[in-house]
């Protein structure tokens, strides 16, 4: 539950914190008594255990220095020790109680991730730094498209949200040139119906809602006999001059109009990226890199279904930068309306 999650985050942030304590506590050792009890408020067992009475701990020793202590009269207090008690309340995500933030402070996770703004700049964050970090596993070269994986930990964080069980499946990053502009291809991706041309197996995508004029949740499911749908949030970043290109982000989310349905199983995509950037060898092309995160849920979340799952990883983007090539050059034309006869 929330006492879970919240100790979780305190266990984590606490053991960040240890090498701090030990330097502060030698800044204050003409304080040693009021020093000692610093320590075992910000290590106080209660704050894994029990986030709320460590965080009501840690109150009453800043209470207690702030009006009977000479430390609060020095220059020591409270530039040093507020800031290690702030940290640790805002870190545990302790938002129900109020004394260290304002009443609109945007440090709440609640109210960060109904910011769109905010998760659309983490979400662009994010994503651009797990591309570019090492540990990357190349998984094949072939057909003009490279295939790399990289395995993450459960408490990696994208836009405030954990990536959970989602951990047991691998990222895959894929790079390959689209024979059309970076403008161009980026027009193919914003259009809904383009979809089902590059990907084969989509039966339908539309919007369930626009959060901004770059912003908007869509809903896509694919046909029979594997029948899978998402959720998603797009944020069309567009030209971003540090990367030296155009961007795309994307993540799952759920929506009030896109219920789950009986028989299709809802996937979920922890972290989506396009990077597109003009080839240096020929600006009217495009070297476009992908990178997903997908949990598919269903079967493919039982040990046998992770473990084939991550083997065929390399195949999907391989597929998909090959049929977006086709598309975004001209070389598959739109398909034909159904009849209506």
């Amino acid at each position: 539950g929330l006492c879970a999650q919240l100790g979780d985050c305190a266990h984590r942030k606490l053991q960040q914190l240890s090498g701090e304590l030990a330097a502060k506590r030698m800044e204050l050792r003409q304080w040693d008594k009021r020093a000692m009890e610093f320590e075992k408020a910000f290590t106080h067992e209660q704050t894994w255990i029990h986030p709320l009475q460590g965080v009501r701990r840690m109150k009453q020793t800043y209470d207690g220095v702030r009006t009977r202590d000479p430390l609060s009269e020095s220059r020591l207090w409270p530039a040093q020790c507020v800031m290690l008690v702030t940290k640790a309340l805002n870190d545990t995500q302790a938002h129900s109680l109020k004394f260290f933030q304002k009443k609109n402070d945007h440090s709440s996770h609640d109210v960060q991730q109904k910011d769109v703004k905010w998760v659309n700049d983490a979400l662009l964050k994010d994503g651009l730094a797990l591309v570019d970090e090492d540990g990357w596993d190349l998984a094949g070269s072939a057909e003009g498209v490279d295939v790399w994986r990289k395995n993450i930990k459960p408490e990696r964080m994208f836009a405030g949200l954990r990536t959970g069980k989602s951990a047991q499946f691998v990222v895959v990053k894929a790079r390959g040139v689209i024979d059309a502009p970076v403008s161009k291809v980026f027009a193919v991706f914003q259009n809904n119906e383009k979809a089902k041309e590059y990907n084969e197996f989509c039966k339908q995508v539309y919007d369930l809602e626009v959060l901004d004029e770059r912003t908007r949740v869509t809903y896509s499911e694919t046909g029979k006999p594997w029948s899978r749908d998402f959720v998603t949030r797009v944020y069309y970043h567009g030209q971003d001059e540090a990367v030296g290109g155009m961007v795309i982000v994307s993540r799952g989310e759920e929506h009030p109009k896109a219920p789950k349905k009986k028989g299709v199983t809802r996937m979920d995509l922890t972290i989506g990226a396009n990077i597109m950037r003009p080839l240096p060898s020929d600006p009217s092309k495009t070297e476009l890199t992908v990178l997903t995160h997908v949990n598919p849920g269903g079967l493919a979340s039982t040990h046998l279904g992770v473990v084939v799952t991550n083997r065929l990883s390399a195949e999907s983007p391989r597929e998909f930068i090959k049929r977006l090539n086709e598309v975004a050059s001209g070389r598959i034309a739109a398909p034909a309306p159904a009849s209506t006869k």
